[in-house]
């Protein structure tokens, strides 16, 4: 990464990280922890091995500011809080961010975007990578996120959306996998259930407001840019903060190569996942899973 610890407010803008990040844990491919820091315009795209509070951006984060950041990393755990941006999130906000690496934890606690949300403030950010939590781990694998509630900190998730396939044991959500959403500001997120190949918002079967899903038969692949009467177009700004792209999912508004991870993505559905590493590459090996 670029940075082990960013705190005391300092500030980083405009800057990459390439390189693959490999220890033990609090790893990021940007940062490993993020305190009081203000991170604009910044990117990782270097794969991330560890133990646990890994992410492709940042593994733990408590404080601080992120803004138009991304990260197309890989990321692997041993044990849980792995996500494709940040693995353990307890405080801060990120804002107009995406991710789009695969991420494998061998225990439990995994999620496209974020490991763990307990606090802080995710608006207008998306996540496009594969899930996967191997047959021998635990539980709670998100396309998103893997939980998230109020544990002491304020926590606001809006303007959102996942498409990765979920691949786990038990335990798994089309966008956060354990969610309870007292006391939270969760408004506007979605999820594509084909791609995904969750049913519902979270591992609960049951409708959740502020979840919307999407694409439930592959009949609506472009939802978010032919179906101009969503609640996408009514409630998410793409004037200013999205752009559409005309062959698939929208990005984000200062993105200048709009168009080809997420409308390439391929639909992954497994039955139960028996992945190993290896499984980070994109390809499910398992059974089909079947639709009804």
């Amino acid at each position: 990464g670029l940075v082990g610890v960013a705190d005391n407010n300092s500030a980083i803008s405009n800057s990459y990280a390439t390189d693959n990040v490999t220890g033990y844990d609090s790893l990021g491919g940007l940062i490993g922890r993020l305190y009081s820091a203000n991170i604009i315009q910044s990117y990782a795209t270097g794969t991330v091995t560890g133990t646990q509070y890994l992410g492709g951006f940042v593994g733990l984060m408590s404080g601080g500011h992120i803004e138009s950041d991304f990260a197309r990393g890989s990321v692997t755990g041993q044990y849980y809080n792995v996500g494709g941006f940040v693995g353990y999130m307890d405080g801060g906000t990120i804002v107009d961010a995406y991710s789009r690496g695969n991420v494998l934890s061998e225990n439990s606690y995994a999620g496209g975007f974020a490991g763990t949300i307990y606090g802080g403030t995710i608006q207008r950010t998306y996540s496009t990578g594969i899930v996967t939590i191997p047959e021998t781990g635990l539980e709670r694998a998100g396309s998103f996120s893997s939980e998230s509630y109020e544990d002491g900190g304020d926590v606001v998730i809006t303007d959102s959306f996942s498409v990765g396939a979920v691949n786990a044991p038990a335990g798994e959500g089309g966008f956060i996998a354990n969610l309870n959403t007292d006391g939270m500001e969760f408004t506007n997120n979605y999820f594509d259930i084909t791609r995904t190949a969750q049913a519902n918002c979270r591992a609960v079967v049951g409708s959740v407001d502020g979840c919307t899903g999407v694409n439930a038969d592959n009949s609506e692949s472009n939802h978010f840019i032919n179906n101009d009467t969503s609640p996408v177009f009514a409630n998410w700004d793409f004037n200013a903060a999205w752009q559409i792209n005309s062959s698939g999912y929208p990005c984000l508004s200062w993105e200048e190569d709009c168009s080809p991870a997420p409308s390439s993505l391929p639909i992954i559905e497994c039955l139960q996942a028996t992945a190993t590493i290896s499984s980070v590459s994109g390809s499910c090996t398992t059974s089909p899973k079947l639709q009804g």
